[in-house]
């Protein structure tokens, strides 16, 4: 954390803490965007969500993906995703990842995966204007 006491500004996990008014506001440097998708009629993830999601906050200026969740009957499903996601340049990961499931993710929602990104870059690229 960072302190300017000139000012009563606080510099906190990408969000900026200003003094307005006898409180702290914050403004938050990053964007939140979920995609969807669907797995076969049969995998415990459908049975259980109805669809596959994946969320993703990505830095506003670096376009970072800084955190990752997704729908999954495993933990393990979700960490291994993260380890693949978070740190990348969000809009970049479309130049890799369909190969990169196909050499190392042996689950059955890969290509529910794929779409899902896919998804939310549509969404992040339309809130952003990043076309």
């Amino acid at each position: 954390m960072t302190e300017d006491s000139t000012n009563d500004n606080i510099q906190l996990n990408r969000c900026s803490f200003y003094w307005k008014g006898g409180l702290y506001l914050y403004e938050m440097h990053s964007v939140y965007v979920i995609g969807e998708s669907r797995t076969n009629a049969d995998n415990a993830i459908t049975k259980m969500y109805g669809s596959f999601y994946m969320s993703f906050e990505v830095d506003d200026v670096t376009y970072e993906v800084l955190d990752f969740s997704c729908t999954r009957t495993l933990d393990v499903t979700e960490r291994y995703l993260s380890k693949l996601f978070i740190g990348k340049h969000f809009p970049e990961i479309e130049n890799w990842l369909e190969r990169e499931l196909e050499l190392r993710y042996g689950g059955s929602s890969r290509k529910a995966v794929l779409v899902s990104y896919r998804d939310a870059l549509k969404r992040w690229q339309t809130m952003t204007g990043n076309l």
